[in-house]
C-alpha cells in the first residue's frame, strides 16, 4: 500500500478454487443457519447429525453438485492458527442461478439475512463462523471483528441468469445494499458491475489480449507488470479489470481499517429522490448543447458518505447520445423490438398498458438527431424510470423507461487557474455550490402523467453502463457508467427506489425489503 504515500506491508495468502458456491466455503453453522430458496435435498436442518448412507445438505439445493463444508474443512480451516488482519472474498457466479424466478425489479430475489434466506444469510453467517474459528484459539491474536472485503459481482458473469443479477449483487451485502452494515458489521465492498469485459464478441480475438478495434490499436494491454488488465480466460467470466477491482479494494479497506478519514471508501449513496416539473425555459446540456425538454428527476446522494472534499459528478459517454459505429444491422433500436427493457409490446398491449401517448414516448423521442429535429428512444442509460405499476410490490407491473442523465462536473481538466471549473465549489470563495450531491434527469413522458412514475432504478442490470453500445466496436471501459464520484471516481452504488407522492419513500440501499411489509 506504498503507492500512495502508506507503508503498510502486506502479506497474501491465497485460498481459491474456480467454479465453487458458497456452501462449499461454510460450515456446519452455517449450513444449519441458512434455508436456501429452492427445494433442497433436506428440508431441515440436519448437518450436525447427518445421515446414514447419503451426507447432510440443509441448504443445498435438488441436483446441486456442491459439496458442503467441503473447501472449508480442506483450504480454510488449515489457517485458522494463522493470525490474520482480515480477508477478502471474490465468488458467486455459480451461485446466481439459486436465486428465485422473478423479474428484474425484485431485491430479494436471492435472499436476505434478517430472514435467514438464500446467499444474503450464507455470506452473513459465513462470515460471522470464520470470525469465530480464526479467533477460537488460546494463543490467537486474530480479531473477533477482523475486516472482510467484498468485490460485487462484474457484468457478463451471472452464468445466465441475468434477470436475477441486480438482486445478487444486493444480497452480496446480505440484502442491505452496502458495506459495512448492520447484517455484516467491519466489512466493505468493491463495486464491480461496472468492470466487466471491455469489449463484445471473442474477447481475445484469438490472441491473449484484445484489441480496440476502431482504431487498430491496442485498447487493453495486458502486458506484464503493473497492466490494468489481465490476459482473457474462459471469456468474460474472468473479469480481466483486475486492477481496478483491487485499486477499489484498496481504498476501502485504507478508510475502514486503516482509519484514513480523508479517503473515500464509497461512490455516490442514494438517499432520496424528488420529481420536479418542467422548467418554463428548456436548459441544454452543458457538454453536448442539446436542450433538456420535459420534467426532471433529482437524485440525492449522502453528503457524509460523500466526504468533506467529494461531490457528485455525471459524465454521459458518447454511446449514450449517438449511433453506434459500425454496419446498421450491428445495433437494435429499442422501440422496434421491446417496448421497455424485457417487456414485449404485445405483453404492454395485453397489459393494458400500451396507450397511444406511451407507444408515442416509447417511438418518437431521445435519440438525439440533426438540430432541431426530434430523438429517438432506445434504451441508453442505466437510469430507469418505471411509469405505472404496483407501489407496494416493485416486481409487479409497470413499465420501465430510460431517463437522460444531464452531465455535471464531467471536465477533468488538470487546469487550476482560477478560471477553470471546480467540481462542487466556488474556486473564489471556496462555499459549497448548491445540489453537489445531486444528480439531474430528464424524463421521456411526452404527454404521459409524471404522477404516474411509480420507481427508479440505476446500475439495476447484468451489464448496466454501455447499454446499446456495439462493443465489438466501441468498447466499454471500467467506469463507464456516469455516476460517480468527481474525486474518488468511485461508482454510483446500484439502487432500486420507490416513487410515491413524487419522492423516493424506499430505497433498496438502506431499506428493509418492501416484502417486510414497508
Amino acid at each position: 500500500m506504498s503507492s500512495e504515500g502508506m507503508s503498510v506491508p502486506v502479506g497474501v495468502v491465497s485460498s481459491s478454487w474456480g467454479g465453487t458456491m458458497i456452501q462449499d466455503w461454510s460450515d456446519n453453522s452455517t449450513m444449519n443457519a441458512c434455508r436456501s430458496l429452492l427445494p433442497t435435498k433436506i428440508p431441515s436442518g440436519a448437518w450436525e447429525k447427518g445421515q446414514p448412507g447419503r451426507s447432510p445438505s440443509f441448504g443445498v439445493p435438488v441436483g446441486s453438485p456442491v459439496q458442503p463444508g467441503s473447501l472449508f474443512n480442506a483450504m480454510v480451516l488449515p489457517w485458522v492458527n494463522y493470525t490474520i488482519r482480515g480477508s477478502i472474498w471474490l465468488q458467486g457466479e455459480n451461485n446466481v442461478g439459486e436465486c428465485i424466478d422473478g423479474v428484474l425489479g425484485d431485491p430479494t430475489l436471492c435472499g436476505w439475512a434478517a430472514t435467514g434466506t438464500g446467499y444474503g444469510c450464507f455470506i452473513a453467517s459465513m462470515v460471522k463462523t470464520w470470525r469465530h474459528w480464526w479467533s477460537a484459539g488460546p494463543f490467537s491474536a486474530t480479531s473477533t471483528l477482523f475486516p472482510f472485503g467484498v468485490a460485487s459481482l462484474a457484468g457478463s458473469t451471472s452464468e445466465g441468469h441475468s434477470a436475477a443479477m441486480p438482486a445478487f449483487r444486493n444480497t452480496q451485502t446480505a440484502g442491505g445494499g452496502l458495506l459495512p452494515s448492520r447484517l455484516m458489521p467491519f466489512s466493505f465492498m468493491a463495486q464491480a458491475f461496472d468492470a466487466g469485459e471491455p469489449v463484445g464478441g471473442d474477447p481475445g480475438n484469438g490472441n491473449a489480449c484484445s484489441r480496440n478495434w476502431e482504431t487498430a490499436a491496442e485498447g487493453y494491454s495486458c502486458q506484464p507488470g503493473f497492466s490494468d488488465f489481465t490476459p482473457t480466460f474462459m471469456g468474460g467470466i474472468h473479469p480481466r479489470s483486475k486492477r481496478v477491482i483491487s485499486q477499489r479494494l484498496a481504498k476501502a479497506a485504507r478508510a475502514l481499517v486503516y482509519k484514513d478519514d480523508d479517503t473515500a471508501w464509497t461512490g455516490p449513496v442514494l438517499v432520496g429522490c424528488t420529481l420536479e416539473p418542467a422548467p418554463s425555459d428548456t436548459p441544454v446540456d452543458p457538454k453536448h448543447a442539446l436542450p433538456i425538454p420535459g420534467p426532471r428527476l433529482r437524485l440525492d446522494f449522502n453528503k457524509t458518505l460523500l466526504g468533506p472534499t467529494d461531490a457528485v459528478s455525471v459524465r454521459v459517454p458518447g454511446w449514450e447520445l449517438s449511433l453506434p459505429h459500425g454496419p446498421p444491422d450491428s445495433y437494435t433500436p429499442y422501440p422496434m423490438s421491446i417496448g421497455a427493457r424485457g417487456q414485449p409490446f404485445a405483453d404492454l398491449a395485453a397489459a393494458g398498458l400500451l396507450t397511444q401517448q406511451l407507444l408515442q414516448v416509447l417511438t418518437a423521442t431521445w435519440r438525439p438527431g440533426a438540430p432541431g429535429k426530434a430523438h429517438n428512444l432506445l434504451y441508453t442509460s442505466p437510469l430507469e424510470i418505471r411509469y405505472g405499476g404496483s407501489t407496494t410490490n416493485l416486481s409487479d407491473g409497470g413499465v420501465w423507461l430510460s431517463a437522460r442523465l444531464v452531465n455535471q462536473c464531467y471536465d477533468r481538466s488538470p487546469d487550476t487557474s482560477s478560471h477553470a471549473p471546480m467540481c462542487g465549489w466556488n474556486r473564489t470563495t471556496g462555499a459549497r455550490l448548491p445540489n453537489w450531491n445531486s444528480a439531474l434527469a430528464a424524463l421521456p413522458l411526452g404527454a404521459l402523467n409524471v404522477t404516474e412514475i411509480t420507481a427508479v432504478r440505476y446500475g439495476w442490470g447484468e451489464d448496466p453502463c454501455c447499454p446499446g453500445a456495439d462493443r465489438t466496436v466501441s468498447p466499454c471501459p471500467p467506469g463507464s457508467c456516469p455516476i460517480n464520484g468527481f474525486n474518488s471516481t468511485l461508482p454510483a452504488v446500484p439502487f432500486l427506489a420507490r416513487v410515491r407522492n413524487g419522492k423516493c419513500d424506499w430505497n433498496s440501499i438502506v431499506d428493509s425489503p418492501l416484502s417486510t411489509g414497508n
